[in-house]
């Protein structure tokens, strides 16, 4: 890009901040802390933290979701792991009630000698 153009790029970018921001009343707290926060800007999907406990992510992503969650430690990143940690918990009960509740419906297969021609 040439000067001019990063100016112009810059300028409506900061126009189109002001616009945004105008519509706040002076006692609302426009920190960037807050705003960040607030739109929970670096915080991840349940898909992302779930390959990250399976240990599947790249080593890049791997090594920002470890600093998200540890480093950073966003609350809302780690409850959403830790809620995905009890529900894999409870997993090998709930696959010991599919598998008791199906089981009647389940046909045996018929034996070698039974079966038709």
């Amino acid at each position: 890009m040439t000067a001019v153009q990063v100016s112009r790029t810059k300028h409506a970018a900061l126009d189109a901040l002001a616009r945004r921001v105008s519509g706040f009343s002076p006692a609302e707290d426009l920190s960037l802390r807050t705003l960040w926060q607030e739109n929970l800007f670096t915080c991840l999907k349940r898909s992302i933290l779930g390959s990250y406990e399976l240990a599947l992510l790249p080593s890049d992503l791997a090594r920002y979701v470890r600093f998200h969650l540890e480093r950073i430690e966003c609350p809302y990143c780690r409850a959403n792991l830790e809620d995905m940690r009890r529900e894999s918990e409870r997993l090998p009960d709930l696959k010991a009630r599919i598998l008791a509740t199906s089981t009647p419906f389940l046909r045996k297969p018929p034996l070698a000698e039974e079966r038709p021609g």
